[in-house]
């Protein structure tokens, strides 16, 4: 029992030593970031605002529109800098190519933010809630500024930058209610198409051409041929490889095979399609243009497949809970944001006899 029980306090010891060390590596790298950053100010912005936190306000346009404020979402456009004047990303895709950083596949475009703890960046939703719609503010995070969660005391408990980082963030739009946002983008996109009401809620479909009838069988299946946009024209995905080849985002190790869906009675059995206080379930929902079988539809999509059958094309849009929701699918630079309308060509072949 003695013997067990020293193993267990060796093993508690340990475990409290590398914490400590842990907290000590961060303290430290904390304090050579301070230097850093004042030596930085001192030299190059000596008449900049630090705020208490420790953030570094080095310019505000103030903008006229609605005031961010704490728990509320904006759109931004967003260019984050090394202070050696190196961008490390850019949102901007005219600044991109000025910088020789542009990459066809990667969206340049609004990120959705909410401004809270757990939500942003400490020091991100401090910036945001001083700007106004149409504002534009500079500013310098230092790494106890760049986590992303907090406990209730205020310690940091996640991985930070590292090291100080300088933001250039453009407010584009205040969200207070992102239902009503997206249905009146919805709406004005709709007339483009001489659409005049959504099918439900934030979902819109129109056949282009094809046959008369609904829908497949339940049971059959179907080759699909699709495009996938943003609202803004950005391509996400296609498994048409002239469409990719056209919008330069074409792959060569991607098969571009058309995608295999098999028809049930419903498009929700298609698709992960619940509710859940009145919203779409869209979490674990996938679209692939690597060809082969889907098991499950984002349900926006698998909605649209209903309304065609064999040769048909059409054209559907719908908003984020119809969708990817608030988890989007990018990787690096490229997919789509959280909380994207979408905007879908599908094309169903024609029957193999």
């Amino acid at each position: 029992m003695y013997r067990r029980f020293i193993y267990c306090l060796a093993a508690v010891l340990t475990v409290f030593s590398a914490s400590q060390c842990a907290k000590e590596a961060s303290r430290s790298n904390d304090d050579v970031q301070k230097k850093i950053l004042d030596a930085y100010i001192e030299v190059y912005c000596p008449g900049a605002e630090v705020t208490s936190s420790g953030l570094v306000i080095l310019s505000e346009e103030p903008g006229t529109g609605a005031q961010m404020e704490w728990e509320k979402a904006a759109y931004t456009i967003t260019n984050v800098w090394d202070l050696n004047n190196s961008c490390l990303e850019s949102q901007d895709k005219e600044l991109a190519k000025e910088l020789g950083m542009y990459e066809s596949k990667n969206y340049y475009g609004p990120r959705f933010h909410t401004a809270g703890y757990g939500s942003e960046q400490l020091g991100f939703s401090e910036a945001l809630c001083r700007m106004r719609e149409g504002g534009r503010i500079k500013v310098i995070l230092p790494p106890w500024l760049s986590y992303f969660d907090y406990y209730a005391n205020g310690q940091n408990k996640s991985e930070n930058s590292g090291v100080n980082l300088m933001y250039d963030i453009k407010m584009l739009t205040v969200i207070t209610d992102l239902t009503e946002y997206q249905n009146d983008s919805l709406r004005s996109y709709a007339r483009r198409f001489d659409i005049k009401d959504p099918e439900v809620e934030a979902f819109y479909f129109k056949k282009i051409s094809g046959t008369q009838e609904d829908t497949i069988k339940q049971g059959k299946t179907a080759k699909i041929r699709y495009v996938g946009k943003l609202l803004d024209g950005y391509v996400f995905d296609t498994n048409i490889a002239d469409t990719a080849r056209k919008y330069d985002i074409y792959d060569a190790s991607n098969s571009y095979d058309a995608l295999s869906v098999t028809y049930e009675s419903t498009y929700q059995e298609m698709s992960t399609y619940t509710y859940a206080s009145g919203q779409a379930a869209y979490e674990s929902s996938s679209l692939s243009s690597s060809g082969g079988d889907s098991d499950k539809l984002i349900p926006g999509f698998a909605k649209a497949l209903k309304h065609l059958t064999y040769g048909d094309h059409g054209i559907t849009f719908f908003g984020s809970q119809w969708g990817y929701g608030s988890k989007g699918t990018m990787s690096g630079s490229s997919g789509v944001p959280t909380y994207s309308m979408l905007f879908f060509d599908i094309y169903i072949e024609e029957k193999d006899d």
